[in-house]
């Protein structure tokens, strides 16, 4: 049990460690729950229930447990349409089954099948997580809310109904893509 042990010296910098790391991962959290469709709110459950277990049953001390955009959003896509009362319930199944098969692939040593999924494979993961993200802000730069069933058919409805977008609202998105897009390319840029 000497792996559950704190050290006296180290106790205080473990504490401040840690608060800094939960407030740095509240506003993903919430972040993330937006970006999943749900309540902002159960992305604070994930990170408390995430963390939780993975201080109990992770190995390493500096690992840090945290749900990410990519899997916020394929969790959104696959939320469409749920009323709020079912969404809980289907993410609490979601992340108990998510646990479950990765504890299994922990228990039979399956980690080195990652090492199969090609760069195509990653590529297109990524470049299709990138366009749902940009699909999902039509409704936020146009000031047009459609009620498609997905994004890809709500950026099609926003365009179907051009005549209702909001022009102060896009010009201002506009505007602000064009300031990031210029200051990114002087010296104070990313």
């Amino acid at each position: 049990m000497q792996g559950f042990r704190v050290s006296r010296q180290t106790f205080t910098s473990d504490l401040i460690s840690g608060l800094i790391m939960a407030l740095v991962n509240i506003p993903g959290a919430l972040g993330n729950g937006l970006l999943a469709g749900v309540n902002p709110v159960y992305g604070l459950y994930s990170m408390i229930a995430g963390t939780t277990v993975a201080a109990l049953f992770t190995s390493s001390v500096i690992m840090n447990v945290d749900s990410t955009s990519a899997t916020a959003i394929a969790t959104g896509e696959e939320m469409v349409g749920l009323s709020p009362a079912d969404q809980l319930s289907y993410l609490v199944v979601l992340g108990i089954l998510v646990g479950l098969f990765q504890l299994l692939f922990g228990i039979l040593k399956l980690g080195f099948l990652t090492r199969f999924i090609s760069n195509s494979v990653m590529t297109g993961f990524l470049t299709g997580i990138g366009i749902l993200t940009i699909l999902g802000q039509v409704g936020d730069i146009t000031g047009y809310y459609s009620e498609a069933s997905n994004k890809v058919m709500r950026t099609i409805d926003t365009v179907a109904h051009a005549g209702q977008i909001h022009l102060p609202t896009l010009g201002i998105g506009l505007l602000v893509m064009a300031v990031i897009f210029l200051i990114d390319r002087t010296k104070y840029g990313l």
